[in-house]
């Protein structure tokens, strides 16, 4: 390669160094022997450096499909052993539950399904047309730092209390429905499906886990070259000391939770309910340990 060549080549990397998003975390020993994160301004020629930087979107796509399989995985051997003793369990607390006991815990739930079909519902009238306008101005407002005693942001939280309330309305209309409907129905059926919404939790989970897991993984970059990943695969990421784990956890939330990341989310409004976990695409090939899961 030429001189000249590869100085063009440094000068594109600092250029997108620039725009690049992330920061610097410093390993050393503790008084104690345990790896703590390195705050001084004379790094040691022992400590340990990664740069830690959002994932890139392809990067999420990968580990969405990555935390999908381990979810498919997990609820296929969940319901393939029958006989073990978290499946037995909770058959056995399921029949100790009354019937109102029951039908209560399956509406529970099912909430999260249900505010989403709420929500739905309140989106789909006219007075709510203009709902991602209203987002996306409070979202403004938020960046900005906009005091909350001006009248156009006391306005925006207003209608936002609004729309909140509507949905929790909706959302107690179609409980009350579900609830007669449920009521209806015998026992069994009523226990069947009880033990299916556990197995779709404890699977949604895995799924969080696994995802959560990988994010981290791609985070974690050399701190010379951001193109590389710093950890050789997710198993000797998993195997760092918990410490280190969490320092690097803690440092990727500072930039995936930042106003910027926020606006790119699918994060349902301010007004309704919690941000929802990222899509989980199919997969047709497992490429993850074999997780497991319990009721």
């Amino acid at each position: 390669m030429s001189n000249s060549k590869s100085t063009s080549i440094q000068k594109r990397r600092r250029l997108m160094a620039l725009y690049e998003t992330g920061g610097l975390l410093r390993f050393g020993k503790g008084d104690d022997g345990k790896p703590v994160v390195k705050t001084d301004d004379e790094p040691s020629s022992d400590d340990v450096a990664i740069w830690v930087g959002p994932p890139s979107p392809l990067q999420r796509e990968m580990a969405v499909r990555e935390a999908q399989a381990a979810r498919a995985r997990a609820m296929l051997e969940a319901r393939k052993k029958e006989e073990s003793d978290q499946y037995v369990n909770a058959r056995a607390f399921l029949a100790n539950l009354d019937f109102e006991d029951l039908v209560d815990y399956v509406l529970d739930s099912e909430e999260n399904e249900r505010i989403t079909r709420a929500r739905r519902d309140v989106l789909a009238e006219k007075e709510w047309e203009d709902f991602n306008n209203l987002r996306d101005a409070m979202r403004q407002f938020e960046e900005a730092g906009s005091p909350w005693e001006d009248p156009e942001w006391a306005d925006l939280l207003e209608r936002d209390r609004m729309f909140g309330e509507q949905v929790f309305n909706r959302g107690n209309q179609i409980r009350e429905a579900d609830r007669e409907g449920l009521i209806l129905q015998p026992r069994e059926e009523l226990e069947k499906r009880a033990l299916d919404r556990r197995i779709e939790i404890a699977g949604t989970s895995v799924f969080m886990r696994v995802y959560d897991e990988w994010m981290l993984f791609y985070a974690c970059r050399d701190d010379e070259d951001h193109t590389l990943q710093f950890f050789e695969n997710i198993a000797e990421m998993k195997s760092a000391p918990e410490e280190i784990q969490i320092a690097l956890k803690e440092k990727l939330d500072e930039f995936i939770n930042d106003p910027v990341e926020a606006k790119n989310s699918q994060a349902a409004g301010s007004g309704s309910t919690s941000s929802v976990p990222p899509n989980e695409p199919e997969t047709s090939q497992a490429s993850t340990p074999e997780a497991s899961i319990g009721f």
